[in-house]
């Protein structure tokens, strides 16, 4: 697999970093000051067209109401442009930010891996991908198309308390991870 070495990963109990994305309009945005007031879900995508990530955002959507029930918020972040940003949010009528990385600042910090044939397109992604894209449909591909994504929770300390990278390009954390980590976000 072409990662990041699992000595180099962000794990459980570190302190994540302090970065600073944009918002669709181009405003800056530090993600400790989302963090500092609710435990925060970031889900790091890849580029744009890619079917696996439109999906994750329409799943993000559904499960969204059930995140905020256990006090947490949620911020999609990608890498832009800001306008395709701003379209995916309107087009999908997300309920959460939509926030673009066009230098990958916040991957290379968060160390959001980069993947290789077998996890971009291999065979373990055909099935889902295929399944991926009836339900999302086909958008051009761009800006880094090796880039995987990456999931983590952060509590209001500044705490990680989940981290999910992908072994292909199909693979995200099921809701009930997610849940586990916010709750852990909110024990004293």
């Amino acid at each position: 697999m072409n990662t990041i070495a699992a000595k180099n990963r962000l794990v459980v109990g570190d302190v994540a970093p302090q970065v600073k994305v944009q918002s669709c309009q181009g405003e800056s945005v530090a993600l400790a000051d989302r963090w500092s007031k609710q435990p925060l879900l970031i889900q790091f995508a890849r580029h744009l067209g890619c079917p696996f990530c439109r999906d994750r955002a329409q799943q993000l959507k559904l499960d969204y109401e059930e995140i905020a029930q256990h006090q947490g918020n949620v911020v999609f972040i990608t890498m832009g442009p800001q306008e395709r940003a701003q379209q995916l949010q309107e087009s999908m009528q997300l309920p959460f930010d939509v926030l673009v990385d066009p230098y990958r600042t916040a991957y290379q910090a968060f160390r959001v891996p980069r993947g290789g044939f077998s996890e971009i397109a291999g065979p373990r992604v055909w099935l889902p991908g295929l399944s991926a894209l009836l339900r999302s449909g086909i958008r051009a591909p761009g800006d880094d198309l090796v880039q995987l994504q990456g999931t983590f929770v952060v509590d209001s300390q500044g705490v990680i308390r989940l981290v999910h990278l992908p072994r292909h390009s199909a693979d995200f954390p099921q809701l009930a991870e997610i849940l586990t980590a916010l709750d852990a976000s909110a024990a004293p």
